[in-house]
């Protein structure tokens, strides 16, 4: 149901948000200026003072989408035993959690990196966050020698592991584990520390 209540504040952040709940519950066809526009209560014109395409939009819902995965990253060390698990464990669930979302996050043609990455400090550090994982956490059983090589091995684990299990191609139930959480926990135990 449209927001008819917007009257002030911050409409750019307004508009962002407006788009990011349309994109999960409808789907990137769904997204567009105006439709948000309809969506947060706002004259057509209204998005246009803020995001000049929907190129734009995306990149700013890309941008917002990087600070919560960074959040999510970080809430994962809190709950895990080992640091570079609850990276991993947050990853992962931020994309099962957000799936189109994270879909958009790493669409190159939709997203203009260069915005996102002049504009998001948080694109960078939550890869940085698993970097620093691999050259510092002592139970890590690699990346000691090369670490900017063995964090690509930790990224696709993470990032494979979500796609293969928002496809379907993989879950929880096919190795006897009561959730998918739970076998990418034993999968990152098993594989990523001593």
């Amino acid at each position: 149901m449209p927001n008819k209540t917007y009257h002030h504040g911050n409409l750019s952040a307004e508009l962002v948000l407006q788009a990011i709940q349309l994109l999960e519950s409808e789907g990137l066809e769904a997204l567009s200026l105006r439709r948000v526009a309809k969506e947060t209560g706002v004259s057509q014109a209204a998005p246009y003072s803020h995001f000049k395409d929907k190129k734009a939009l995306m990149s700013a819902v890309a941008i917002e989408g990087y600070r919560r995965f960074e959040l999510k990253m970080r809430k994962g060390t809190e709950r895990e035993s080992h640091y570079i698990i609850g990276l991993g464990m947050g990853y992962v669930m931020f994309a099962l959690e957000n799936p189109a979302l994270f879909s958009l996050m790493f669409s190159g043609e939709r997203v203009n990196f260069t915005e996102v990455d002049n504009n998001s400090h948080a694109f960078s550090t939550s890869y940085a966050l698993l970097l620093n994982a691999v050259k510092e956490d002592p139970l890590v059983q690699f990346g000691k020698e090369k670490p900017e090589f063995d964090s690509m091995f930790l990224w696709s684990l993470v990032h494979g592991l979500a796609k293969l299990i928002l496809a379907k191609r993989i879950q929880g139930a096919d190795f006897a584990y009561e959730s998918d959480e739970s076998l990418v926990r034993a999968l990152l135990e098993k594989y990523l520390v001593v």
